[in-house]
């Protein structure tokens, strides 16, 4: 709600109304700081969990969606890094419906510690084995694990940041990959706020009620459909000036990375899994 009470203030603030960092949003006025919203959390600890746990209980909402609708037995790698995994439970969701697959959940490092205690907590036989493992790793560096034994996932990442900043996260995962790997890019993708199917008149708008003016009146379902894409656009707006994107936005963003979507699995949820390989063409 600070967020909520800061941002007629941002959106009017003379510097940073068309600014789009990370660091001149709403967060940096609510909470009186110059740090985004992740450095804050590193030296402010006690807002780590909370966010943790907040962050968890979004990705449960598509969690069982996620492992039940993309076809995981077409990847050819045998291991899944889970990029930003926070408590792991995606990928303890994964194994136990694809035992055959070996996991690495990274993370940043003040959130590794919670990841690790958690895992072990809950999958022991998993991580003395090796077949689980926790990792540090920083988006913002060079990916340590290259070649063709990987397959990588971004839920809930890539819509936290501008352009600038998604693109050297994507930019970096997409240097690692082998020709056999794939991105999984999970996150919501944005659809026109419109209803062709509306059956509001605008004759009540126009004078004369002329009818052969276009209809651009509200459509019949005050745009229902795209409520929960734009609270959350809003949402990551004011924290990060990230948003939710359009599938022509991710195409434009995946294709910067020299990437190809392969395709776009749409699940029971409200999220996509937007499915990305190198671009073989783009590399030439």
């Amino acid at each position: 709600m600070s967020l909520v009470g800061t941002m007629p203030c941002w959106v009017t603030e003379s510097d940073w109304k068309l600014s789009r960092s990370p660091a001149q949003t709403a967060f940096q006025i609510a909470f009186k700081t110059p740090l985004q919203r992740f450095s804050w959390v590193i030296q402010n600890p006690q807002g780590l969990i909370p966010l943790a746990d907040h962050i968890q209980v979004l990705g449960d909402m598509s969690t069982l969606s996620i492992v039940a609708d993309y076809s995981w037995e077409q990847l050819e790698t045998p291991i899944i890094v889970d990029c930003g995994g926070g408590e792991g439970g995606l990928i303890s969701a994964i194994l136990d419906a694809h035992p055959s697959f070996q996991a690495i959940v990274q993370d940043m490092e003040n959130v590794v510690a919670l990841t690790s205690s958690i895992m072990k907590e809950r999958r022991p036989r998993d991580i003395e084995s090796g077949t689980l493992k926790v990792e540090a790793h920083d988006l913002f560096q060079s990916q340590p694990r290259i070649g063709n034994e990987y397959s990588f996932i971004l839920r809930h990442i890539l819509h936290d940041w501008p352009d600038e900043e998604a693109a050297a996260i994507l930019g970096n995962v997409a240097r690692a990959l082998g020709p056999k790997s794939k991105i999984l890019i999970i996150d919501m993708v944005a659809i026109p706020n419109v209803d062709s199917t509306a059956t509001t008149s605008a004759k009540l708008f126009l004078p004369d009620g002329d009818d052969k003016h276009p209809d651009y009146c509200v459509p019949s379902h005050f745009g229902s459909a795209s409520k929960l894409v734009s609270g959350y656009s809003v949402h990551m707006l004011s924290m990060m000036n990230g948003c939710e994107r359009s599938l022509r936005e991710w195409e434009n963003l995946v294709k910067g990375c020299g990437l190809r979507i392969t395709k776009v699995y749409s699940l029971r949820a409200h999220t996509s899994v937007i499915e990305c390989a190198l671009d073989a063409q783009g590399l030439l």
